[in-house]
């Protein structure tokens, strides 16, 4: 009994064994989280096409980097990652999907036979007029993936359409508010400055009391008062 689960402990939690040997997808996020574990190029491969929809070829010679360990990487990023590492020829459909891959070493850009990822035939070796017929069909998978793909785009681009009509709905609050603000400050200022020179004339010692306190609320209001009392004498 000790032995069975010592050995159910080692398969679940020794780095880099059973439990965490394969790349996982999550669908919501479209990512792909690859073990921690340096993968082959059949374990990539297959596993990533399997999950992609992504017919892939490659050339069995070629060495995957230990540059994938652990990390979660969209679609896009994991085609980056092959562009930057090997030479990539590529398949796309009518909307510009890439649906095939041709995976040769860095530099090189033709061989007389690669291996189809997932191929489970006798005669896994493909030439490349073989290859070219397989390159123009659109996997089930692959289907399913870019439905889900564009679903989540559209969803993107209408949140973030919703985010600008909110943001500028929230501006043009934001502006109507400014100016109501505005507009009853002035109107404020202006009752101030009609004190003023009612007291200026008639009591000069109330004036400067009430002039000090407006001063606080409106640096300037001093000589605004002045140009309006000159601007009064000019119309007189």
């Amino acid at each position: 009994m000790k032995s069975l689960l010592f050995a159910l402990f080692f398969i679940c939690f020794a780095p880099s064994v059973w439990c965490d040997s394969t790349i996982q997808y999550d669908n919501t996020s479209q990512t792909y989280h690859f073990p921690e574990k340096i993968l082959s190029s059949t374990e990539l491969f297959n596993e990533f096409s399997s999950l992609s929809g992504i017919q892939i070829f490659y050339d069995p010679q070629v060495v995957v980097p230990d540059l994938l360990r652990g990390s979660n990487l969209s679609e896009d990023a994991v085609l980056r990652f092959l562009d930057q590492n090997f030479s990539i020829i590529k398949t796309f459909n009518d909307q510009k999907n890439i649906i095939t891959l041709q995976v040769l070493p860095k530099g090189e850009y033709q061989r007389s036979t690669l291996i189809k990822a997932n191929d489970d035939s006798s005669t896994p070796h493909l030439t490349d007029q073989s290859i070219a017929k397989l390159s123009t069909q659109e996997s089930e998978q692959r289907q399913l993936v870019l439905k889900a793909k564009a679903l989540r785009e559209a969803a993107r681009l209408d949140a973030q359409e919703k985010y600008e009509e909110n943001r500028s709905r929230s501006k043009e609050e934001r502006e109507a508010h400014e100016k109501k603000r505005l507009k009853k400050e002035n109107e404020l200022k202006n009752e101030a400055i009609t004190e003023l020179k009612k007291f200026k004339k008639t009591d000069p010692e109330i004036y400067d009391r009430l002039l000090m306190i407006h001063k606080s609320r409106y640096p300037n209001i001093e000589a605004e008062l002045t140009d309006n009392s000159e601007g009064s004498s000019t119309d007189d």
